[in-house]
């Protein structure tokens, strides 16, 4: 369980270069529609098209009202590709299957109401033909910064497909 998260890890990396590299490039082979042809799957968000999410759109995205349509279209799309590099890779290819009946062994309060606040959450799943897998989750809080790690893979709902997670963000704003 553990040594298959490292294996993953290293691939998980190349794939986040990679798709750091290409995310200029990637919205050009989506002109013309949301999303990008599935032979390249990998690079996009599997829940969103390249346009992003609400919030993105919302928050994240105001300048976009300054630049001409093509442009803030393509723009935007580069953001959102470097915001969520690899996510269709991390879930399809890296991602755990956990069928119905998969047991989940939690330690720790579950981190998502939303608030960052100081502490840490365990959890490993075994699915009923015995495949595993894990998730640490952990945040420390400081004044208005936190430091938040996210590894194994995202129990958060089950059963479904769990992403990959390799996420270590050390400056965060709790505002």
């Amino acid at each position: 369980m553990y040594g298959r998260w490292i294996l993953f890890a290293f691939a998980n990396l190349v794939m986040l270069a990679l798709g750091y590299v290409l995310a200029p490039i990637l919205p050009l082979f989506a002109i013309g529609r949301e999303t990008l042809p599935v032979w390249l799957s990998w690079f996009q968000t599997p829940d969103n098209p390249l346009d992003g999410d609400s919030g993105w759109k919302t928050v994240h995205w105001q300048w976009r009202f300054r630049l001409p349509r093509p442009i803030a279209c393509y723009v935007g799309r580069v953001g959102w590709l470097w915001r969520n590099p690899s996510y269709g890779f991390d879930v399809n290819v890296l991602g755990f299957e956990a069928a119905a009946g998969t047991e989940i062994d939690r330690h720790g309060p579950s981190p998502l109401s939303g608030d960052l606040v100081t502490g840490w959450y365990f959890a490993k799943a075994v699915t009923p033909d015995g495949c595993r897998a894990w998730q640490l989750y952990a945040v420390k809080v400081w004044g208005r910064r936190a430091s938040r790690i996210n590894l194994g893979w995202k129990l958060w709902s089950v059963p479904g497909r769990c992403q990959f997670a390799m996420t270590v963000n050390p400056f965060l704003s709790t505002q």
